[in-house]
């Protein structure tokens, strides 16, 4: 199949960016091998990562895609049968909620997440926010802050690598980035930033695909936190894609136990909980996999 009609095929059946052929294309960058499936039943698009001792792991994220919930467990029989011989474990991450009749896994995708509709006109969109995220916005847009599409994804970084440091989560190398930069289309992949008098003190890294925008990873300068930098970020992105004809802004993820915080910060924009139905496995070698699993802890 190739690659316009599977990414039409992904779209239509509600399939989402984890699925498409450019992001799978990317995993072949990073040193992953990739396998594409599809029959009357479903699509998946699958990972397959190298573990030492020559084994290796498949993982199939937001995937896969069902055209027959009915069927599923006949498409995962065929998914298992031409996975590679060496492969421990199969992780099914599927965005539909169908019966695998697999066990739970822990999930490596977001189980929630926060998506707003921007085909509301911006009053709208302002309307339904919380006081204090409007009040964050107009304190921005007061202080001149800039808005912009940044030049090199380093300015990016910068921040994020500020932010991660500071609040001590784990984030992707500097080379991870510029791959992404080289590798994936610039029509679909936004570096924005927003900039005080020429510092970017706040930055996001987005990804279109279909008629939805996804807000994949950002961060802030805590110097200038007084200036309310990451609400303007979120605003003006959203006015951007909403002038392209995106129709869907997706926060990538939000947890009131995991984070808090940050959780506070994007539910305030208003929109709607998207919930997906976590992670299933299917174990291969047994062994390997109880290995796998104490060496990863």
């Amino acid at each position: 199949m190739e690659k316009e009609l599977w990414d039409r095929k992904v779209i239509e059946n509600g399939g989402e960016f984890l699925q498409s052929w450019d992001w799978g294309a990317f995993q072949g960058v990073l040193g992953r091998k990739i396998i594409r499936f599809s029959d009357e039943i479903g699509m998946a698009q699958i990972i397959i990562t190298p573990l030492p001792l020559n084994l290796s792991w498949a993982y199939i994220p937001r995937g896969p895609i069902f055209f027959d919930k009915e069927k599923s467990k006949d498409f995962i029989a065929k998914i298992i049968k031409i996975i590679p011989k060496n492969v421990v474990f199969v992780d099914f991450e599927p965005s539909q909620n169908v019966n695998l009749e697999l066990p739970k896994f822990n999930s490596r995708q977001p189980e929630r997440t926060l998506i707003l509709d921007l085909t509301k006109n911006e009053d709208e969109l302002l309307d339904k926010m919380h006081p204090k995220t409007r009040y964050g916005i107009r304190l921005a847009e007061k202080r001149e802050l800039e808005f912009k599409e940044l030049d090199s994804e380093m300015e990016f970084y910068k921040v994020l690598k500020l932010t991660s440091g500071r609040q001590k989560f784990r984030t992707y190398n500097e080379l991870y980035f510029n791959l992404m930069k080289k590798n994936l289309d610039p029509a679909q992949l936004k570096f924005f930033g927003v900039l005080n008098s020429g510092e970017v003190i706040a930055s996001g890294l987005f990804y279109c695909f279909g008629e939805t925008a996804i807000y994949l990873h950002g961060g802030s300068n805590y110097n200038h936190r007084a200036l309310m930098a990451p609400y303007l970020l979120h605003w003006e992105a959203m006015k951007f894609f909403k002038k392209i004809g995106i129709k869907y802004y997706d926060f990538w993820g939000v947890d009131e136990n995991r984070w808090p915080g940050v959780t506070r910060f994007k539910t305030r924009f208003g929109g709607e909980i998207k919930e997906y139905p976590g992670a299933r496995v299917k174990i291969l070698k047994p062994f390997w996999f109880k290995i796998y699993q104490v060496a990863k802890r």
